[in-house]
């Protein structure tokens, strides 16, 4: 590798970064890298060696960008999750874009992590970077709404010794994200600490004993909504930690007019900021009369609404 300064056209990724300056040397920590990151202008990345070992004093160093009231570097414990990191920088903006926040991350020095702004538009793939047991581990390009079976396919499927009852196979994947396929024998913690969301009564962080099933972390978080679609469910899994569970909602719709901001937010699209939005909006100006009148609402746009259309009514 050719350590410097790189110029590269948008989008690229800390893979292509890698590329262009000759590749990775013998000793790189590539466990230690998400290799599907979008690169951002004017940022610094580190590859680690495999020997670099935690700072002594027990603590992390990261870096908190975009859609946040307070951006910057910020120290935090060793095993601190990423809504430790949001609280410390002040929490979110109005435009943060929550749907695709995973608070259950457990942070990682010298790490970057970005809250990206609302849009009015989706990528019609997704870039992802998988490794661990399986047989060609790296990033791989696919089509929307692909799922993690996919890419292991992609990757030459699963390798000998791959523990595939801690994973979920049916789990859609998420542009820019790292997935780990565990190898059996691999030491459990304790505890697991993960992110319920969607259409579940109350909606946020859980820590649950090692080995506990999606079934039981749901009703921790108080149980389904009435608008939830049970049938999309494998509540027999094992939940992993630092992952994040988004439970569905059937294609029954919503009505905005009644709904309170915990059952909008079930409804894939709307996230916790635009469904208090919909309730604000809704406090001030009286019911709606129609579903197009949504776009009078802040951070909801064309795309947006074109999304959420099919899961929600006005009477």
């Amino acid at each position: 590798m050719e350590p410097g300064v790189y110029s590269l056209s948008t989008p690229s990724r800390v893979v292509d970064a890698i590329e262009l300056a000759g590749g990775l040397i013998e000793g790189a920590d590539t466990n230690a890298v998400n290799m599907a990151e979008e690169l951002e202008d004017g940022t610094s990345y580190v590859v680690p060696l495999q020997e670099d070992t935690p700072p002594e004093n027990n603590m992390v160093v990261v870096h908190v960008r975009g859609e946040v009231r307070e951006p910057g570097l910020y120290e935090l414990p060793q095993g601190s999750r990423f809504t430790d990191a949001l609280a410390v920088a002040g929490g979110l903006t109005d435009r943060a874009d929550e749907s695709g926040l995973n608070l259950a991350e457990v942070l990682q020095d010298g790490a970057r992590y970005d809250v990206s702004a609302l849009a009015d538009s989706e990528n019609g793939s997704v870039f992802v970077h998988v490794v661990g047991a399986i047989a060609e581990p790296g990033t791989y390009t696919l089509g929307h709404g692909a799922r993690l079976t996919d890419v292991i396919d992609m990757a030459g499927g699963i390798s000998a010794g791959a523990n595939t009852d801690a994973v979920d196979l049916a789990l859609q994947l998420v542009d820019g994200q790292r997935y780990y396929v565990p190898y059996k024998g691999e030491e459990a913690v304790g505890e697991v600490t993960v992110h319920i969301a969607g259409a579940v009564a109350t909606p946020g962080l859980y820590t649950l004993p090692n080995g506990t099933r999606l079934i039981d972390a749901i009703l921790a978080a108080g149980g389904t909504l009435s608008t939830a679609d049970m049938h999309a469910l494998n509540l027999a899994q094992p939940v992993q930690d630092g992952a994040r569970y988004a439970i569905p909602v059937l294609r029954a719709t919503v009505n905005v007019n009644i709904a309170g901001a915990g059952e909008l937010e079930s409804v894939p699209g709307i996230s916790r900021t635009v469904a208090q939005a919909i309730v604000n909006y809704r406090e001030a100006s009286g019911a709606f009369t129609e579903v197009d009148q949504l776009l009078d609402v802040p951070g909801i746009g064309p795309s947006t609404l074109a999304a959420i259309r099919p899961f929600v009514s006005v009477n």
